[in-house]
């Protein structure tokens, strides 16, 4: 008798959760799922469309964090680096002077940071998952972000090089417009990760994980942010959340129809300057939460943070209302009362539950 031919089946969307607060990213991570992508593709790849979709999110800062099933938990350094490396201190700013934009663009290190998260949990070439974010800002008419969105996820950070986008940089924040932006800062640019750092222990196996970034890092707290967000969980048991943040009086780079955040902090004269190459503090609202083998999730909080108020650094997230989850709380109300308690508009989870294998996604809308 013929043996019969064994049969593998293939993840589908079924399998797998996506949520995010922007439209295009939450069609990319639901797309990249359903050709049986991770996690971290559907994150990857809502950033990417976020990135085609809106001038100012490419160059800005990020971050990431993953759980898998049977592993622990890691976080991803997206932030961006104060600039001046190989370049003399200038004599700097004095009170009452205005200072120009060009001083404050700082060095952009998403890229890197996209290509060692994917390195860690993604299953689709990441040149694929770039190209949802390609064809989101050819459909704007976006042509020339297009093309260096379609050209990053091909050769990374080389193809920021080869299409213009750091000579746009350096156009716009070298010493002779007033900045402090060098060749040496974009040619070394590492991305980095690390341990999650637990935010808050429960009950035998609970545990909540964050980003282990905090507001000890140099930063302008005049900023105002808008922060994104992307959550998935998939086939496999991982889980992945992604925040990007980005602002609306950016530093415009028309050529490359991409904009800069303005993060870097100005030179004053008689200040001690802040060390070219230092991380600067942006937002980071992510986190990974495993309640024993019957809980899990990635959430991710979502809204705009005027001037003044806190930011969300990974470290010091609030997320008590998640201990209620404990005995027996909803997952949308814990949710709902984390984002309540950081100030948030929304808190997003890729959201397996208990007795299910199948994830869901859960959004919490204030």
């Amino acid at each position: 008798m013929k043996q019969a031919r064994k049969t593998t089946s293939l993840p589908t969307l079924r399998d797998a959760a996506a949520a995010a607060s922007s439209g295009s990213a939450s069609d990319a991570a639901h797309l990249a799922l359903s050709a049986g992508g991770s996690a971290v593709d559907a994150v990857v790849a809502g950033f990417f469309a976020a990135a085609g979709a809106e001038e100012g999110v490419l160059l800005g800062p990020t971050a990431a964090i993953v759980g898998n099933t049977g592993s622990g938990v890691r976080a991803f350094d997206g932030r961006s680096l104060q600039p001046g490396k190989g370049a003399p201190r200038p004599r700097g700013f004095v009170e009452g002077q205005a200072i120009p934009d060009a001083a404050r663009v700082a060095v952009p290190r998403t890229i890197p940071m996209l290509f060692l998260l994917h390195a860690y949990g993604g299953r689709t070439n990441i040149s694929a998952l770039a190209r949802y974010g390609a064809d989101v800002a050819s459909s704007l008419g976006a042509k020339q972000r297009a093309k260096v969105i379609r050209r990053v996820g091909a050769a990374g950070v080389i193809g920021l090089r080869t299409e213009g986008v750091h000579e746009a940089l350096l156009g716009a924040a070298n010493s002779v417009a007033g900045g402090f932006l060098t060749e040496a800062d974009l040619d070394d640019v590492m991305p980095a990760d690390a341990d999650g750092r637990a935010l808050l222990r429960g009950e035998g196996e609970a545990v909540v994980s964050g980003c282990p970034f905090s507001a000890d890092d140099p930063g302008d707290d005049d900023t105002a942010w808008s922060v994104d967000t992307i959550v998935a969980a998939d086939y496999w048991g991982g889980v992945a959340a992604l925040a990007y943040a980005h602002q609306s009086q950016a530093v415009p780079l028309p050529s490359v129809e991409l904009s800069a955040p303005r993060l870097a902090i100005p030179i004053r004269r008689g200040v001690t300057r802040v060390t070219p190459g230092a991380i600067l503090r942006s937002p980071s609202p992510v986190g990974v939460a495993r309640f024993g083998r019957d809980l899990s999730f990635a959430f991710g909080l979502a809204g705009a943070w005027e001037r003044g108020q806190p930011p969300l650094f990974g470290a010091d997230l609030d997320v008590e209302a998640l201990a209620s989850l404990q005995t027996g709380a909803a997952v949308e109300g814990a949710l709902g009362d984390m984002a309540r308690r950081n100030k948030a508009s929304r808190c997003l989870a890729a959201v397996r539950a208990p007795r299910s294998t199948r994830p869901v996604a859960v959004v919490a809308t204030l």
